[in-house]
């Protein structure tokens, strides 16, 4: 497979455009094979059927294609989402216009010549690059009849209103607030593992991040000690260099924004148990001035806080302490946004009612969820 060929080739080209490390880079490139190859058996899984309504009448169900359709991917993987996007648009039958990131195209553009090489016939898959203009005009577009993005929960609402007015087909798919609860039964290093593994990897900037962290009774002392010397152990630097195990942001804007957020913590009388806004990279001289923050956990913060309620999409954890299980619940479900969760528990009972409480699409028990490609995400 030509994406199998090429694995190390591209996750150069993701690190050196969107800045997460090597290994991040391929596992990305990993996932963007899963999806092809799981796009591929579509035929198979999504053919016509056909009923016996009553005698002499049938019921047939026959899937189309729309035709020209638009994707609008984000910055977090220009890669596998790229592929995926393309994959499942062009097995079905439709011809696919990609506009990439404007944060980082370079990894897109690499990905869209190799399938091109494939042999895909000339104006099937297409990219362009642009801002919010380009993607106004392809919805505008009498010849595009359906549109989907992954992207911030704003531009969603914004492409999402724009396309229906237009008649068009639409998927907005948008940000996170994604709660991790621990339960005052859960074993404490596995959960410790797991929140640093979701808060801090690719730097927080996954839609399935945990960015909130909700602590059940008296654990929550020996969690944050465990926490935060796990996160103390991560080498933050230049994605390309030996030994980093977590990159900078995507671009300064991002770094600007995540620290006037934890400036405007501050001033609200937040405590830092873990403060990464001075955090000193790895990687020579040429990372001094990139857009590097360290794991940060931010705690005492009011959860109505506008500050508490928006998605930062960074290395930010806020930490919460309640006394029930319900508390938990109702306290993770107190925000818009509804993507993924997860609890930390020794209990069946435990983790069945979160999973009947929690407001999420996405729910992990003793992890944090990561769909596979063969499953529906949310």
């Amino acid at each position: 497979m030509i994406l199998e060929d090429n694995v190390e080739s591209l996750a150069r080209v993701i690190t050196i455009d969107q800045g997460k490390t090597l290994d991040e880079a391929r596992g990305e490139v990993g996932r963007a094979v899963d999806f092809l190859e799981t796009a591929i058996a579509a035929p198979m899984l999504y053919h016509s059927d056909a009923v016996n309504v009553t005698t002499g009448v049938d019921a047939r169900r026959v899937r189309e294609p729309l035709g020209v359709c638009v994707a609008v991917t984000p910055s977090n993987f220009p890669v596998m989402n790229t592929v995926q996007f393309s994959a499942w648009a062009l097995v079905t039958g439709n011809a696919l216009i990609i506009k990439a990131s404007e944060q980082d195209p370079l990894a897109s553009t690499a990905v869209i010549r190799l399938l091109q090489q494939a042999g895909l016939p000339d104006g099937v898959l297409n990219l362009v690059h642009g801002r919010a203009d380009v993607v106004k005009h392809l919805i505008a577009h009498p010849s595009v009849v359906a549109v989907s993005c992954i992207t911030s929960s704003p531009t969603a609402r914004a492409i999402y209103a724009a396309a229906a007015a237009a008649g068009k087909r639409v998927q907005a798919n948008g940000g996170a607030k994604n709660p991790i609860v621990v339960a005052a039964d859960a074993d404490l290093d596995r959960a410790a593992a797991g929140i640093v593994s979701s808060s801090y990897g690719m730097a927080g900037q996954r839609c399935l991040a945990g960015s909130r962290v909700v602590v059940v009774g008296d654990v929550y002392g020996d969690l944050m000690d465990r926490v935060v010397a796990l996160a103390d152990q991560l080498v933050v630097g230049d994605g390309m260099a030996e030994g980093v195990t977590m990159g900078p942001v995507v671009s300064a804007e991002s770094k600007e924004r995540i620290l006037a957020a934890l400036g405007e913590a501050e001033d609200l009388g937040a405590t830092f148990v873990l403060d990464g806004r001075n955090v000193k990279p790895v990687g020579g001289a040429g990372s001094e001035n990139g857009y590097f923050i360290g794991p940060t956990i931010v705690a005492d913060l009011d959860p109505r806080h506008g500050v508490e309620g928006r998605e930062l999409f960074g290395p930010v954890i806020n930490v919460h302490r309640v006394d029930t299980l319900a508390e938990a619940i109702a306290l993770s479900n107190d925000t818009e946004f509804g993507n993924a969760a997860a609890v930390f528990t020794s209990s069946g009972a435990v983790a069945a009612e979160f999973e009947r409480g929690i407001r999420a699409g996405n729910v992990g028990v003793n992890a944090f969820p990561a769909p596979p490609a063969n499953v529906t995400m949310g």
